[in-house]
């Protein structure tokens, strides 16, 4: 993993390159010594098997041997890169022939590293059905780099150690991947689960672009907790600063990068790693910065993340406004290094993003740092959070007086340099115009600002902002010639202030600017030249990054629909066709269905809710195996058919419990249909479709019952689980002939035996409804039989345990159902509008009783009633409680609120009118 700095300017840049690599074959060496041992042979390539016979100890001793003979020889003169070569090669081909096999010549590898710039990208592609082909080519930031015109005696390729790793359980392989050459590695793309790993603990100095196929891969592999926490601390770290090389390169779109960002927040822990994803997400930042707008949307996306973080470090205990703040963990507890860092970084982050509390902790701290006694001075790890805080905040009077009083800080003779350091940069944060040309003016003079840091703040300091930058860049032209005539003697500084000044921006208009300002001032830059030819060069490539990549970044800014917690109303569903497979022994479900949609708009999109959390016992609640989209069509005859639209991607978004669907191409508004396939296991809780047991007669049975209300119908199919998206439904349950009776909220129009064991029930086709009142019951029950008929032909049924009902329990609530229905169609003056409604008395129930439309589920106590056994509360409870559910048939089903704000629709109004129900069931009560 190359961790070079990219605005180094070409000269430096080649030198630090030198080093790196040298660095990095050294250790290669080192590490191919110490690993030709006879218990981890098999991890070192085929050329290497004849050094078997060294030991660890020894190989280890013999490379540190070779060092040492090299400083022994060399001290107090001066040697030659060959000279180290000689030494490394006594070692690592001691006893071989020049024409062994694992012969290798130091000479002719580390010439590769350090005779040329640069490093390697090495390509991983499909070569065949069987195979992963492995080659090599030079990383350019961008094709603005101009370090590409320059020859190479080895044309930009390199000795390059390839390590790689198979599957979760293979082992790691070793091979050099030399000059011109390709390395071939089998690989099974037949496997949908196989994936390959390259570079691990990113201890290879080169980049690794995998294709889409194989990067898709491991990325499936590694977006899940247990894979992911396998990744060492290098590895996580390396594997996104490689994908933001790539990107920068312009061989991998911004979308994997940020992909692979959320992927790593979902499980990422680790300080490195999170500063890495903190970088990353502060590089698109600083790119897209002339964007005012984007810049503050991408800012907000990531505002939660820098608050989870915040609260996950428990930063608040540390970073208090109050006199209890905690003092930060200390290394001479386990761990307590690592989190103090940790929490100081979470706090930094969280100010940085706006968090609300921890900009509000800064102020204070900020307002009660009396700055000439040092009274309630904040702790030093968290002074720059505090100071960059302050000043990065939105501009008026207080800011300004917060500035001075930093200011006055600064100037005052017992600050100390480093602390210095840190109030500049914090400075020229300030968001206004006239203060920091107030500031530029300081710096030249010499007086209140040091010669040796003026150019460092004016290129530095003042020019890390947008606004920054512009003042920067016109201070610049407008005082030219006096800073070149009073900065001779500091070229160096000189050539950091042009660099520091023009490198960020990126915009063409910008550039042409610059360009014309200096057009006549080339011949006089003197060092500044090669800064001021880098600058351009980082300019361009900032305007080809803008090119390429803002509108993905665009895209990712502005919050997902996916993201809202209610679903768009562009997609409304008008019909489901349900399949369930019920298997109680084995407690699992499938289920298949047709979702028929109307899309009123065009969209890229398609959302239903699906709730497939992760349960504590075993796998996920609902696992959707199969997906597809389909329009309707019309022949030229006036015939319809569908027409199948592809799904470029799904996935789930547990947050809102959301499956997305993005198309390859745009949907047109008409009519479609989404097909689903999904299986689960049936849950003992008490939502969705679940499991409980009773006992009878000594034997312990199992009845399937259900509660969808509020948001559990998602974890039955998938749905549109909002009221306002009624649909009419279609259902279909295959149920085990141990279980007889089988109730939905519509009668069943077929029974089939599909062997000796199942049966398939086929129900009628309800009316449109909200999937809040969809219910299930599968259970060895009895129901009142025959069943009662109201005036207007309802049939009417209490089911529950055979035992109750066997001795009557159901007869009471039967017939008040059918009185009480008979009421409510004169009191509302609309019939009910379902052909039977069933009452079941369920063991094991949350609530006391649920309104399902033609399907009402109650607890035992609230519909059984036996007359010898129980007392006239029991009954007087039970018909209440009837009389209620019955008035949601009408208030709360038949209309019913859009969102669950108005549930007082519902409930206020059954409450009212279970009064009238029960008045008229038992007028005798005299309860109104």
């Amino acid at each position: 993993m190359p961790n070079s700095t990219l605005s180094l300017t070409p000269r430096v840049q080649q030198c630090w390159s030198k080093l790196k690599c040298l660095w990095m074959v050294l250790e290669r060496i080192q590490k191919t010594l110490r690993l030709q041992l006879g218990t981890i042979s098999r991890n070192i390539s085929t050329v290497m098997q004849n050094n078997r016979n060294y030991a660890r100890n020894s190989s280890t001793e013999n490379f540190e041997n070779a060092i040492k003979k090299y400083v022994e020889v060399y001290q107090y003169s001066n040697a030659e890169q060959s000279e180290l070569y000689e030494e490394l090669s006594k070692v690592y081909n001691a006893g071989k022939d020049e024409t062994a096999e694992d012969y290798m010549n130091i000479v002719e590898v580390m010439n590769t590293w350090t005779l040329q710039m640069n490093f390697p990208v090495v390509d991983v592609r499909r070569y065949d059905d069987n195979h992963v082909i492995i080659s090599q080519r030079r990383f350019l930031i961008s094709d603005t780099d101009v370090s590409g015109d320059k020859d190479s005696p080895y044309g930009y390729q390199w000795y390059v150690p390839i390590e790689y790793k198979i599957g979760a359980s293979g082992d790691i392989k070793f091979q050099w991947l030399k000059p011109h050459s390709t390395v071939l590695v089998p690989f099974d793309f037949e496997d949908k689960d196989n994936f390959l790993r390259l570079n691990m603990n990113s201890a290879g100095y080169y980049v690794v672009n995998y294709s889409h196929d194989l990067r898709s891969r491991l990325n499936n592999y590694l977006d899940n907790k247990d894979n992911y926490e396998k990744l060492t601390t290098p590895e996580a770290q390396g594997m996104l600063y490689d994908t933001f090389l790539l990107i920068s390169e312009g061989s991998t779109p911004m979308s994997e990068g940020l992909n692979l960002i959320d992927m790593m927040l979902k499980y990422e822990d680790r300080l490195v790693p999170l500063r890495e994803i903190s970088r990353q997400i502060s590089g698109v930042a600083k790119h897209i910065s002339e964007n005012e707008g984007l810049n503050k949307k991408w800012k907000n996306r990531y505002q939660k993340v820098a608050s989870d973080l915040y609260k996950s470090t428990e930063a608040s205990r540390y970073f208090k406004s109050t006199d209890d703040e905690e003092d930060l963990p200390t290394d001479d507890v386990e761990g307590g290094f690592q989190d103090r860092l940790k929490v100081v970084f979470a706090v930094n982050m969280a100010c940085a993003y706006g968090v609300q509390e921890c900009v509000d902790i800064a102020t204070a701290k900020f307002d009660n740092w009396n700055m000439e006694t040092g009274e309630n001075e904040p702790k030093a790890e968290f002074k720059a959070t505090i100071m960059n805080t302050v000043m990065s905040k939105d501009f008026n009077e207080d800011v300004k007086k917060q500035w001075d009083a930093l200011w006055g800080l600064y100037i005052n003779p017992a600050t100390s340099a480093s602390e210095k350091q840190t109030i500049y940069y914090a400075l020229g944060l300030i968001q206004n115009n006239d203060t920091l040309i107030e500031f530029s003016n300081y710096c030249l003079n010499s007086t209140l600002v040091r010669p040796s840091d003026a150019l460092y703040i004016l290129g530095r300091s003042i020019a890390q902002t947008r606004l920054g930058r512009h003042v920067s860049l016109e201070f610049l032209k407008a005082n030219w010639t006096r800073i070149t005539e009073e900065f001779t003697d500091a070229l160096f500084a000189v050539d950091a202030y042009v660099a520091g000044v023009l490198s960020d921006f990126s915009e063409k208009a910008d550039l042409d600017d610059i360009e014309e300002f200096f057009a006549d001032k080339l011949d006089t830059l003197g060092p500044g030249r090669a800064a001021y030819e880098s600058a351009l060069q980082s300019i361009r490539g900032n305007i080809a990054w803008r090119e390429e990549h803002e509108s993905a970044v665009e895209e990712a800014a502005v919050p997902s629909i996916w993201e809202d917690i209610r679903l768009p109303t562009n997609v409304v569903p008008s019909h489901y066709d349900v399949k369930l497979k019920i298997d109680m022994t084995n407690e699992r479900f499938t289920g298949s269905e047709y979702v028929f949609v109307e899309v009123h708009e065009r969209t890229s999109v398609l959302l239903i809710h699906i709730n497939n959390v992760h349960s504590d016992t075993e796998g996920y609640e609902m696992n959707v195996t199969d997906h597809s989209v389909h329009q309707a069509l019309t022949r030229d005859d006036g015939t319809e058919y569908f027409e199948s639209r592809a799904v470029k991607e799904a996935l789930v978004y547990p947050e809102n419990n959301y499956y997305v669907m993005k198309m390859d191409e745009d949907l047109e508004p008409g009519s479609y249909k989404l097909y689903f396939e999904w299986e689960s296991r049936l849950v003992r809780g008490l939502d969705g479709i679940y499991i409980s047991s009773y006992e009878e007669n000594g034997v312990q049975k199992k009845v399937l019952a259900s509660q969808m209300e509020p948001l559990a119908a998602r974890k039955v199919m998938p749905c549109f689980d909002e009221p306002k998206f009624k649909a009419n439904f279609s259902m279909t349950i295959e149920a085990e002939k141990i279980y007889p009776v089988v109730l939905w909220n519509m009668p069943v129009k077929k029974e089939v035996d599909v062997d000796s064991n199942w049966k398939k029930y086929t129900f009628d086709t309800s009316v449109k409804m909200s999937t809040y009142l969809l219910a299930f019951i599968v259970a060895d029950f009895k129901c009142t039989d025959p069943p009662l008929k109201t005036t207007n032909g309802v049939e009417v049924r209490t089911c529950g345990r055979k035992g109750p009902v066997d001795a009557g329990e159901d007869t009471y609530s039967a017939e008040k159902t059918k009185v009480i229905i008979e009421e409510y169609e004169k009191f509302y003056g609309t019939k009910f509008p379902l052909p039977k409604i069933d009452s079941v008395a369920v063991p094991d129930f949350s609530a006391g009783a649920m309104e399902n439309w033609g399907l009402i589920l109650y607890r035992e106590t609230a519909l059984l009633y036996n007359p010898n056994k129980d007392t006239y509360s029991n009954k007087a409870r039970v018909n209440t409680v009837v009389a209620h559910e019955l008035a949601h048939q009408w208030f709360g089903n038949l209309v019913t609120m859009k969102w669950w704000n108005d549930l007082w629709l519902n409930e206020g109004f059954a409450s009212y009118v279970e009064w009238i129900g029960t008045d008229k069931s038992e007028p005798n009560w005299n309860y109104t």
